[in-house]
């Protein structure tokens, strides 16, 4: 099984490799003319004012007003600020550039996408008839994190307890531990993540870790498309785990649970191309994925817990582990997965609305996206069972603003289709729906902060 796992490691790493796209110019949908003369000014400078987390508190008198100075300027001290490199990388313009407003329209919503930047803003100044410098103004968030949950339920227990840095030393790295435990998890783990993969803007992730039974590990790269323009898009994942299902034993058992010991590896990897112009979008991709279900720890390794006491578990007897055979079936897979969609989405800009001081870009308009794929080889579901299956995804979503009000709505379905095995038929249907309505009043027409900051916000959902 390693063995499998690690040459289809191999081989996702390999695609990974061979797809990737380095630039933003080799994202963007349209390619420019070589010495093509702007029609408007030309982009001289740019310049970027990176504020630290909170700003300086006037000079009080009051002890209130000295203890949060005193407060902010050591949290600003502690925090490194975003480097100007790194918000450089994420722009779509450069200097020589002609100014183009969707594209630092663009910079702005992808720079405030990143989960460690509060808020960014970026305008022109214009220095000549042909000629503008553009600033870049972004504030950082507090991105040390220290999290710890509890729960009582016959008696108090820590559940999850973790600490994090989302933005290393400003680089945009996240590095973090933390402990979950909830009955049969329990995971010990280190997160590892960047946004500039080798200085790219690949996103690269790492986990590992230990469970109550055996380790984990997952890995990922992603190649997003960039903003509306870009026209490239891939993605790659590695996952192995070895666990516990859980089963709840019948009542007047010695016992509560059952624990059966699984492991489960996947891994997959899809390119997406993007056609058209903002706003009116054709995507189509396509990839290969496999996953890999086994019970090599059966029956030997089947437990018994008394309670919720996990921690402790006993060896079932064979009679309790010959109980469970009829579910102990390996499920191994390869798919072959294809996508396509179209993307008729734009961007407005609201203040107040989930975020409380930040600027939000909220999607409207629609966006229609299916995935169907299908298994190769000789699938294996279950003993002397290898029939083939067609899976299939469709997601919808639909938006609209005015000048104080956003809705959107998603639906989104998945169902299996078995091609010759037993029973036909649709199964595994599964839909999922969603609406939210808010409403800002007094909100006037505008752009984030410039609209008014609004009072009050109504939100309405369904889900």
């Amino acid at each position: 099984m390693y063995a499998t796992l690690r040459w289809m490691a191999a081989a996702v790493l390999l695609s990974a490799w061979a797809a990737r796209p380095f630039s933003a110019s080799a994202q963007q949908i349209g390619d420019a003319a070589v010495d093509t003369p702007c029609e408007g000014p030309v982009i001289g400078e740019i310049f970027v004012d990176n504020h630290t987390i909170y700003p300086p508190v006037p000079d009080s008198a009051q002890s209130a007003n000295r203890i949060r100075r005193l407060a902010n300027w050591v949290a600003n001290r502690v925090h490194r600020r975003t480097r100007v490199s790194l918000i450089r990388n994420e722009l779509l313009f450069t200097e020589g550039d002609c100014l183009d407003p969707f594209l630092i329209e663009e910079s702005a919503r992808i720079l405030r996408a990143l989960s460690f930047i509060a808020d960014a803003d970026i305008y022109p100044v214009a220095v000549s008839e042909t000629e503008a410098h553009v600033v870049v103004d972004t504030r950082d968030k507090w991105t040390l994190k220290l999290d710890i949950r509890a729960e009582v339920d016959q008696r108090f227990r820590l559940t999850h307890v973790s600490i994090t840095e989302e933005n290393l030393m400003g680089t945009g790295t996240l590095l973090g531990a933390y402990l979950i435990e909830r009955d049969e998890r329990r995971d010990l783990g280190l997160e590892w993540r960047t946004p500039r993969l080798f200085g790219t803007r690949t996103d690269g992730r790492i986990g590992v870790g230990r469970t109550r039974t055996g380790r984990f590990f997952h890995e990922s790269l992603t190649y997003p498309f960039v903003g509306e323009v870009g026209r490239w898009a891939f993605v790659e994942f590695l996952s192995h785990r070895e666990d516990l299902f859980r089963y709840v034993a019948p009542a007047g058992s010695d016992f509560t649970h059952v624990n059966l010991p699984i492991r489960t590896s996947r891994a997959a990897t899809m390119l997406a191309r993007r056609f058209g112009t903002p706003g009116d979008l054709t995507v189509v991709g396509a990839g290969i994925s496999w996953e890999d279900i086994s019970f090599d720890d059966y029956p030997g390794g089947v437990t018994v817990v008394t309670g919720f006491d996990f921690s402790n578990p006993d060896t079932a007897d064979a009679a309790t582990a010959a109980v469970l055979g009829p579910h102990v079936n390996r499920r191994r897979t390869t798919r072959l997965d294809f996508m396509a969609g179209k993307r008729n989405i734009r961007f407005v800009t609201r203040r107040g609305l989930d975020a409380l001081r930040s600027d939000q870009d909220i999607r409207v308009g629609t966006q229609a996206l299916a995935t169907v794929t299908t298994t190769l080889g000789s699938p294996a579901w279950a003993s002397g069972d290898d029939h083939h299956e067609l899976r299939g995804w469709v997601s919808l979503f639909g938006g609209a603003a005015g000048g104080s009000w956003v809705f959107n709505t998603e639906l989104a379905i998945e169902a299996a289709y078995p091609l010759g095995g037993p029973g036909g038929g649709m199964r595994d249907v599964l839909a999922e729906a969603g609406a939210y309505f808010y409403w800002q009043p007094g909100r006037m027409g505008g752009r984030g902060a410039s609209a008014g900051s609004p009072r009050h916000t109504l939100v309405l959902g369904l889900k």
